[in-house]
């Protein structure tokens, strides 16, 4: 795809104020809005806090602007694009979350004033969404220990100290000692239920890679599969290993790991109800959970390198001319 196929002109920005490094923005909304119209773009930067952020949603998919701008996390990152679906618009990613998993995948810069930068040089890139229960996803859904560590680090939101840091480590290690098997039926696209019993189990956007020092990385977002990762016996210490095997980039033949791909995957439990993580949000989902991967169903814009297109000869004039 080239990038002179799809233009950014009008932004409507979703702010999450409550986002892990929104300190860093220089300045206020409005200083947002001014720094996106210097270059070259018309913005609405909708920051409003009272309303909820279905309102804030709705306004977004009802506006004309052609981009949906996500200003904050992953979470920040997954409603936006949920807009972005439903109403073929753009969407783009000001990464200000904690992980910035997301944002990572498609080579953005991390620092405000750099990706202002780097916004004129995007590209469009067509990735799949996974959907859970109707419910749109970038990245993984997790259900078992996974949403109670992840409700644990919410918690210490904006906190950074090393107290707060220790006592969430501590937390993280307890609940994965404490980690209880639970029986699942597993149903892939051969439509054959399996029996699991397994302490956590996650179904992820496409795979992850295995390359030093990348955490939970994709360098391909467009394979049109579902992986699941299911954690059937993991101890501290077998937690440890595993963490060490993600960062030399050697973990998915860990021992206490199953690996496997789908289209489309159903999950039952004698549970009416479980926990799961999505895309970092902790929530409370009905079962059945039902997985389905829709193809490039999402148009993102990402860097030249990540979306393997040359970047443009002239990003100011690019950012702002019709197609």
């Amino acid at each position: 795809m080239q990038h002179s196929d799809i233009r950014m002109k009008k932004l409507y920005v979703l702010l999450n104020a409550k986002s892990g490094s929104v300190g860093t923005l220089a300045g206020s909304p409005d200083d947002l809005k001014r720094q996106l119209e210097q270059s070259g773009y018309e913005a609405i930067v909708d920051a409003d806090s009272d309303a909820s952020f279905a309102e804030r949603m709705d306004r977004a998919r009802a506006s004309d602007a052609d981009t949906v701008l996500a200003a904050g996390g992953d979470g920040t990152a997954t409603a936006a694009a949920a807009v972005a679906v439903d109403s073929g618009k753009l969407l783009a990613v000001l990464p200000l979350g904690t992980a910035n998993l997301l944002g990572r995948d498609l080579g953005l810069a991390l620092d405000p004033e750099t990706w202002l930068e780097q916004l004129p040089t995007l590209v469009p890139r067509q990735v799949d969404v996974g959907r859970v229960n109707g419910r749109l996803f970038l990245h993984k859904v997790a259900i078992g220990f996974v949403p109670a560590i992840a409700a644990g680090r919410e918690k210490l939101r904006g906190r950074k100290d090393i107290i707060a840091q220790l006592a969430f480590l501590g937390y993280a290690f307890r609940r994965i000692a404490r980690a209880r098997h639970f029986a699942i039926e597993l149903t892939r696209d051969d439509g054959r239920p399996h029996i699991d019993r397994v302490q956590a189990l996650a179904v992820a956007n496409n795979r992850y890679d295995e390359q030093l020092g990348h955490f939970f990385a994709r360098s391909q977002l467009d394979a049109g599969a579902l992986t699941l990762y299911t954690l059937d016996h993991l101890t501290v210490l077998g937690s440890l290993r595993l963490g060490l095997g993600v960062f030399l980039g050697r973990w998915q033949d860990d021992a206490a790991l199953t690996v496997k791909t789908a289209q489309s995957v159903t999950i039952r439990s004698r549970h009416r109800q479980l926990k799961v993580m999505l895309d970092g949000e902790v929530e409370t989902m009905d079962t059945p959970l039902h997985f389905e991967i829709q193809p490039r169903a999402l148009t993102v814009m990402a860097a030249p390198a990540a979306a393997g297109a040359p970047p443009p000869d002239d990003p100011a004039t690019d950012a702002t001319t019709d197609a």
